[in-house]
């Protein structure tokens, strides 16, 4: 397979990002106003940190193809699933449903890492399985 290395990242756009983290930070300060008590301000917060740091890590996907392996990772390069390219059958365009969400999912007869968007490469490899990888764009 003769293939051009190239790095692209996926993105989720800027306002969800902000959107979840003040969804976050609402969910956390919320319950503290009302009531107002310092233990569940500083457990709220707790957690709500811990929240942010989660899911920033899943905010982009990075693709990185070089001559002999395919490998994606998130935004801190972690979590990383690197693919031969030997091991690479076909290789297709899908629309996946919201249904299958973001981040690492197991789907029908493979796995999905998608942060953002609905359209996906698909590549079949060698032992069956699918790997869908997110894609903003997936004719390019």
């Amino acid at each position: 397979m003769d293939v051009q290395p190239f790095s692209v990242s996926h993105e989720a756009p800027r306002r969800v990002q902000w959107l979840v983290v003040g969804l976050i930070l609402a969910v956390a300060v919320g319950p503290i106003a009302l009531t107002a008590r310092l233990s569940a301000a500083l457990s709220g917060l707790v957690v709500a940190g811990v929240a942010v740091v989660v899911l920033s890590a899943f905010r982009r996907l990075n693709v990185k193809v070089t001559d002999t392996d395919l490998v994606v990772s998130f935004a801190h390069g972690w979590p990383r699933r690197r693919v031969a390219l030997d091991d690479v059958r076909s290789v297709s365009v899908q629309r996946m449903r919201g249904l299958y969400g973001w981040g690492i999912r197991f789907v029908p007869r493979g796995m999905m890492w998608r942060a953002w968007g609905y359209e996906t490469v698909r590549l079949e490899l060698a032992n069956g399985r699918f790997l869908h990888v997110g894609v903003d764009d997936g004719a390019a």
